[in-house]
């Protein structure tokens, strides 16, 4: 009989020579495209100032205050900081966001196969994930989206394995509970609106446990879930608060209460009329994730799972309440690519009919991949090298040590000239 592709373990080891080729070809280009922007410089002072929190100088200053913002997404930021350090380049951050990325794309193959899916599109899927085009602005931009995107992967697969598990029923409640539970505030931290993952996760616990004769769930396993969840979550909460408390004095509520008061929190913004806004031009979300209306067709006419519907509307009414913007909408994506992975579950099917929709629904699959893979080598491979003189931020340094030279210097950073801070700080 013959064995379908990516069924077995070794099929790991094309993943992964794939995913390194595809990681290489960004490389190529990681040192002069794209030009630096504002979140990535932000990204990595956040960081910078978690670690030197009596800074006296920042471009994230508040001068009512007197001293560098300090929000709660420091752990991610932290290690963008510290990507930089080890570096002394922009690369750093860069190629830490590119890795990111990679780990989200391998969880969300390995979610997809404990979820039961098999075959040649489960790592078609992942590939098609890696090169999302929004995505990929994302980390090669040197922002953090693809790490919140890898915790929501591992905790889902874990979710997976644990509830698949007979040797598991013992204690499973509270192993949910924690797991989920402090899973989720971890994801909180690292960036806000990872909080509309939470739906998703629930879905997901209660398809896992599905047609499982050892999960029993009553209103006792409920509550010590329910009890588990809260403690381990408010656990949590408070270590992660903890450093900035410890490092900020009494001005925690200040800091978290500035964050959100400059539209960086999940939460911000978010009122009656903007969401009616965004619901009448979804053009908006079309615009920014090509896959959200195909995938959401799809799924109406062949009928996926109610509980996906549920948590995708939840996750959608979120944020069309919160201001649209494209680093806001990638946090669809893994409600775009369960349901596209329960597609082709759903027709995997042995009926003549599904067979047929399979096929053409594979077909489209191999298209998608191929233009991803195209748009991707042309977009960020190839362009590149057309625009390099004018956008390369190794020019900046350059010049900055040519006019400058080493040693300690005060360089003026302000908002409107962030393409020079790597170069000032070097």
């Amino acid at each position: 009989m013959k064995r379908r592709l990516f069924s077995g373990p070794d099929d790991w080891k094309l993943w992964f020579t794939g995913l390194a080729l595809m990681a290489g070809l960004h490389l190529i280009t990681f040192s002069f495209s794209p030009n630096i922007w504002v979140d990535e410089v932000q990204i990595t002072e956040y960081g910078r100032v978690a670690l030197e929190p009596h800074s006296s100088w920042s471009i994230v200053w508040q001068t009512t205050n007197g001293k560098p913002l300090q929000g709660v997404t420091y752990p991610a930021c932290v290690l963008q900081e510290l990507a930089w350090q080890v570096t002394g380049s922009h690369l750093g951050p860069r190629i830490f966001s590119l890795f990111g990325a990679m780990v989200a794309a391998t969880l969300l193959v390995g979610w997809l196969r404990a979820r039961g899916g098999s075959g040649w599109t489960v790592p078609a899927l992942g590939v098609l994930f890696f090169l999302d085009p929004y995505l990929m602005v994302s980390y090669r931009f040197g922002r953090v989206d693809s790490w919140s995107l890898a915790v929501l992967f591992a905790l889902a697969w874990m979710l997976w394995s644990l509830l698949s598990r007979p040797a598991a029923a013992t204690g499973l409640p509270q192993k949910v509970g924690l797991l989920v539970g402090i899973g989720t505030v971890i994801n909180f931290f690292i960036w806000p609106t990872s909080a509309v993952f939470f739906p998703l996760l629930l879905a997901e616990g209660f398809l896992a446990s599905q047609g499982k004769p050892w999960l029993r769930w009553d209103v006792g396993s409920g509550s010590r879930l329910a009890g588990w969840f809260l403690g381990s979550a408010a656990l949590g909460l408070i270590l992660l608060l903890l450093p900035i408390g410890i490092l900020n004095g009494n001005g925690l509520g200040q800091s978290t209460m500035a964050q959100a008061q400059g539209d960086y929190l999940c939460y911000t913004g978010w009122s009656g009329g903007r969401l009616l806004e965004n619901l009448k031009s979804l053009e908006t979300f079309c615009r920014f994730c090509p896959l959200f209306p195909l995938a959401l067709v799809a799924g109406l006419v062949l009928r996926t799972k109610w509980v996906h519907w549920v948590a995708f509307l939840l996750a959608f009414l979120a944020i069309s309440a919160s201001r649209v913007y494209l680093f806001r909408v990638i946090y669809l994506l893994p409600f775009i690519f369960i349901l596209l992975a329960t597609i082709f579950q759903q027709l995997q099917q042995p009926s003549e009919p599904k067979k047929r929709i399979g096929r053409l629904t594979q077909a489209g699959l191999l298209l998608m991949v191929a233009w991803s893979c195209f748009f991707a080598a042309a977009s960020w491979v190839v362009a590149p090298f057309y625009y390099k003189a004018k956008t390369d931020p190794n020019l900046l340094l350059q010049a900055g040590m040519h006019h400058i030279g080493t040693g300690p210097r005060k360089v003026f950073l302000d908002n409107f000239g962030l393409s020079f801070y790597y170069a000032g700080r070097n």
